[in-house]
């Protein structure tokens, strides 16, 4: 069930929703990204909407082509060489937005590969320089449908020669990290109001590194991203009670055209074999998806992950009530006994 925008001016749910997106980027960015070897500082580009300090965000039209401007700061003495990598925005199973993945595919659904659209480079810049550089994006001639979200890496290959050799010359035994840095490229053609198209599979109780995860797929076929949502699981258990559960994710985001396994750590247990029904909740302002789904437990699937869940609460309480017992029926024998010693040592008294 979708509740869709009603009673908003078009153009005004519109504006609203560009000032979320760029509010939203600027978080995930900082204005000027830097390291100890070198920084990364956007400029303004031809169509760029909002503060370009917060990334790139676009208004592209079919067959054009549009320049992406920034600055490459050298902090060292010696030639820098700063590798920029086009990228996909993906999903990660904690529901954030992961832009530092070179290698991630498009997504179901996708329209196109943004690493297509936009032509990496190898960039030396001279000791202690700043260079202004710039990479070329083309929209190709079918046009974009709905937000195409991309981004560009920035890292340095320098940095990495120098930890390799060092690791070669035995002088380094781990490998340190290196500094990247990604901002976030928004393409949209078409300013309105869109949303999201979810699907979410069959989800299922599973075990890695001895935890019990419940894990829930979940694709948006559109492109087009949901940011800072609620979503809700609601696990029930017809024949015990005691098993009901919920998970919830209070500012979850999710990238358009992507698909993720959302991740929880499930602690209720013992679990008991049958099916258990979910069901999912996923709200921001005016829009409400619910989805009810289903999974079944057998026997064996059960024991084996209550090896790593707790007991029966009602068996703890038992020896606990046992313990008690003993305690004071200890203490009472104790209090008797010497009461009794000091009943026999008393002299006779006519």
């Amino acid at each position: 069930m979708v509740h869709n925008y009603k009673g908003l001016h078009a153009r005004q749910l519109a504006g609203c929703l560009l000032v979320i997106f760029i509010y939203f980027w600027g978080m995930l960015v900082p204005a000027e990204a830097q390291s100890s070897s070198f920084g990364v500082i956007p400029t303004q580009s031809a169509n760029q909407i909002g503060n370009v300090k917060q990334g790139w965000y676009l208004k592209v039209h079919p067959g054009q082509t549009y320049q992406l401007q920034f600055q490459l700061c050298n902090y060292t003495n010696n030639t820098n060489k700063i590798q920029i990598q086009p990228l996909i925005v993906q999903t990660t199973p904690q529901l954030t937005l992961d832009t530092a993945t070179p290698n991630a595919v498009p997504g179901p659904g996708a329209q196109y590969d943004f690493r297509q659209l936009v032509a990496g480079k190898v960039v030396q810049v001279p000791p202690g320089k700043v260079v202004a550089e710039k990479v070329s994006l083309h929209i190709p001639a079918a046009g974009i449908k709905g937000l195409l979200m991309g981004g560009l890496l920035f890292s340095s290959q320098s940095d990495l020669q120098f930890i390799r050799a060092q690791i070669k010359k035995g002088k380094s035994s781990s490998t340190p990290a290196i500094a990247n840095f990604s901002y976030g490229v928004y393409l949209q053609q078409d300013l309105h109001p869109q949303r999201p198209h979810f699907h979410i599979d069959q989800p299922k109780l599973a075990l890695a590194n001895r935890q019990v995860l419940f894990k829930t797929p979940i694709k948006n076929t559109y492109a087009y991203p949901f940011l800072k949502g609620k979503f809700r699981a609601r696990v029930t258990n017809r024949m015990n009670p005691k098993l009901n559960t919920t998970f919830v994710n209070k500012s979850g985001n999710f990238a358009g055209n992507s698909k993720t396994v959302w991740l929880n750590y499930w602690h209720r247990g013992p679990l008991s074999p049958g099916t258990y029904h979910v069901r999912y909740d996923l709200t921001h302002h005016r829009q409400h998806y619910v989805f009810h789904k289903s999974f079944t437990l057998t026997q064996k699937q059960t024991n084996e992950l209550n090896k790593f869940l707790p007991k029966d609460p009602n068996r703890i309480w038992w020896w606990v009530f046992l313990a008690v017992l003993i305690v004071l029926g200890f203490a009472g024998l104790t209090i008797w006994v010497y009461r009794s010693g000091l009943h026999k040592g008393r002299p006779n008294v006519r």
